[in-house]
């Protein structure tokens, strides 16, 4: 079966479609129609005549029949049938009937032009004209057919030229809107088109800016976490330009130096360092300016006053061009660190000191016992007074020897020996009587001591303690006087006595026992080291130090 014949809507365009629906519709009302029709046809044709016409509206009828209910045929094939058969009842028409019947041939070029198109219509057109002047030829033959008898050849002419005329008229104005009509589908399919790859362009273009849009998110969000952790930070974090200036710090820069973040905004780094700092100072100056990164310790100056010690790390960060962009400045306070490790190692050297101690007090402890019964034997044997004096003497030195022996050996020892509970306040006072004996005239002794201050040690540890630094102080004012004070009270250890001395647990109770004079005061430098074993300043009569 050809291709054209068969059924198929491959390729079909919009108007197409809609040429084969209103034919679609189109047939079932026209056989419906004719249906109707051919029942009074049939009466006048087999009464009047002529009976041919009986056999030609059957067979239409069963045409229009075919024409419409089979589902094989395609939709080219359903118009040119429908097209032929109008050409062909009208010619039969024509011929059997006469001109009264060119309603048909009418029709012809009509529905070829709706169905068809503009050069199947104009075809037909020319088909029609021809048909007519045959027929005038046929009965200027006198060609014996009813619908041509009697009819000249100017007749058959002129009727064809009119017919033909409003045939024209009619048929290629319906062409020509038909035309218009699928150039207008064409425009409006590639309108539509256009349309559909401008959304499909734009749904891709959606798309990524979806993707755009969660990846902002998803940076913002990062950059959120990324902030909060650098604000929360125990460390101080800056941020600084190419030119050194700070443009960031975090909130632990409060903290840590006492000022407000505001006031550093567009300040050098090396001004913040300068002035407790000054080598850090030049040494992060260089750094920024090579472009380098940096690892070290600078000082910083509290808003109060102490000073800082903090380990120092700057990075560069580069932009995307490779050039770097700022820098990134990690501190961390290590002021505490310092003051246990000071600590250990004051530690450190009263280990060394007491084993020290230990053999020396060992090797004395054996040469004062010889001493010791030398002198006990020639007391007792001797009969001079003077003899018996001067032993005595000497073993009330060796007494007062070897008691400091004992404590040169219970310090060199770890355990708390025969130490209890004693009074702070009775301990130091059995030793004002001493010093208020040793010390001149021009120093004056005030005592504020508190009943509820206890201690668990020795009544030999206080008085070595107590004597130990008031003789010093006594020595700071031996050339102009002064006040000696000792005062003793129970403290609670708050956090910021516990950063000053970390061998104090916080939110305990500890007696406290300050001794203070009115003298030079002891220099800067050596603060450091006034426990170091035998470190002192007198140069006349020497000392072993504190």
């Amino acid at each position: 079966m050809p291709s054209w014949w068969a059924s198929s809507l491959d390729d079909e365009t919009e108007f197409d479609h809609w040429r084969r629906r209103i034919l679609g519709s189109l047939l079932p009302v026209v056989l419906a129609l004719a249906t109707f029709t051919l029942l009074p046809t049939i009466y006048f044709a087999l009464v009047r005549g002529p009976r041919f016409i009986t056999l030609v509206d059957v067979t239409s009828v069963a045409c229009l029949a075919l024409i419409t209910f089979d589902k094989r045929l395609s939709y080219n094939a359903r118009a040119a049938l429908l097209i032929a058969l109008s050409y062909l009842i009208g010619v039969v028409l024509l011929l059997w009937i006469g001109v009264v019947s060119q309603i048909y041939l009418l029709a012809f070029p009509i529905l070829a032009a709706l169905f068809l198109g503009l050069r199947p219509a104009i075809l037909a057109l020319i088909l029609n004209a021809l048909t007519l002047l045959g027929v005038g030829q046929l009965a200027q033959l006198n060609f014996p057919l009813p619908g041509v008898e009697g009819g000249s050849l100017l007749r058959w002419t002129t009727i064809a030229i009119n017919f033909a005329f409003v045939d024209s008229i009619l048929t290629i104005s319906c062409a020509l809107l038909l035309h218009r009509l699928e150039n207008s589908f064409d425009a409006q399919n590639v309108s539509l088109g256009v349309l559909s790859r401008r959304q499909q362009e734009l749904a891709v273009a959606n798309d990524e800016l979806q993707r755009q849009i969660e990846a902002r998110e998803s940076a913002e969000l990062e950059a959120a976490r990324l902030i909060r952790a650098v604000e929360q930070a125990t460390e101080v974090i800056l941020m600084i330009d190419a030119g050194g200036r700070v443009v960031y710090a975090n909130r632990a820069f409060e903290s840590l130096t006492g000022q407000s973040r505001a006031t550093v905004t567009k300040t050098p780094i090396t001004d913040l360092f300068s002035a407790a700092s000054p080598r850090g100072s030049e040494s992060l100056g260089k750094v920024i300016a090579n472009r380098q990164q940096w690892t070290g310790k600078v000082a910083y100056t509290h808003a109060d006053g102490s000073l800082r010690q903090l380990q120092t790390v700057i990075s560069p960060s580069f932009q995307s061009d490779g050039e770097i962009g700022n820098f990134v400045v990690v501190m961390r306070d290590l002021t505490r660190e310092y003051e246990i490790e000071k600590h250990l190692r004051q530690g450190e050297k009263l280990e060394a000191l007491g084993r020290l101690a230990s053999g020396v007090a060992h090797d004395f402890n054996n040469i004062i016992g010889t001493i010791l019964g030398v002198a006990e034997l020639t007391e007792r044997e001797s009969r001079s007074a003077s003899v018996k004096s001067g032993m005595e003497t000497i073993v009330i030195a060796c007494d007062r020897a070897t008691a400091i022996v004992r404590q040169m050996m219970s310090f060199s020892k770890t355990g708390a020996g025969d130490r209890a509970p004693i009074s702070l306040k009775i301990a130091a006072e059995q030793n004002l009587a001493l010093l208020r004996a040793a010390v001149p005239s021009t120093v004056r002794i005030e005592a504020d001591l508190d009943d509820e201050s206890g201690v668990v040690a020795t009544a030999a540890e206080i008085q070595q303690l107590v004597m130990n630094l008031a003789t010093n102080a006594v020595h700071a004012m031996e050339a102009e006087g002064g006040i000696l004070r000792l005062h003793s009270r129970v403290v609670q250890v708050d956090a910021a006595l516990a950063r000053a001395y970390p061998r104090l647990a916080e939110r305990k109770r500890y007696a406290m026992l300050r001794i203070s004079d009115t003298g030079a005061g002891i220099p800067a430098e050596d603060l450091d080291r006034i426990f170091d074993p035998f470190f002192t300043t007198r140069e006349k009569d020497g000392g072993t130090g504190l």
